[in-house]
C-alpha cells in the first residue's frame, strides 16, 4: 500500500518469493493488482520476498516537444532528433521516435 502511494497503482512490479526453493513463485502485473492478490491471499505473506519495481514511464518535457515541433519543418526527423539530443541529455533514439510521432 506504501508503493502504491508512492509511485500510483499503475507501475509493473514483480513479486518473487521464495526464490530457488520448493514453493519459489515470481508474479507480475500493476502494483494496485498485486497488493489485491496479497490481501486475498493469492500470493502468501510467508517467506522470502524480493520486489522488483519497473522503471516509471519517460515522459516528454514539453520544451523537447517544442524544440521537434520548430527543428521539423526544416530537418528530417532524425536530424531534428540529433540536435535536440545535442541541447538535452535526451537519448537520440527516444527523440527520434518522438520526432516520428509529433511530425505532420
Amino acid at each position: 500500500a506504501a508503493l502504491e502511494a508512492a509511485v500510483g497503482g499503475v507501475r509493473q512490479l514483480a513479486i518473487c518469493r521464495e526464490l530457488t526453493k520448493t514453493f519459489e513463485q515470481i508474479v507480475r502485473g500493476s502494483i494496485t493488482d498485486l497488493r489485491q492478490s496479497m490481501e486475498n491471499g493469492e500470493i502468501p505473506l510467508k517467506g522470502e520476498f524480493v520486489v522488483v519495481l519497473a522503471r516509471a514511464e519517460r515522459t516528454f518535457d514539453a520544451d523537447i516537444d517544442r524544440l521537434l515541433i520548430a527543428l521539423l519543418p526544416e530537418l528530417s526527423p532524425s536530424k531534428a532528433a540529433a540536435v535536440v539530443a545535442r541541447l538535452t541529455s535526451v537519448p537520440k533514439s527516444l527523440l527520434y521516435e518522438r520526432a516520428l510521432h509529433l511530425k505532420p
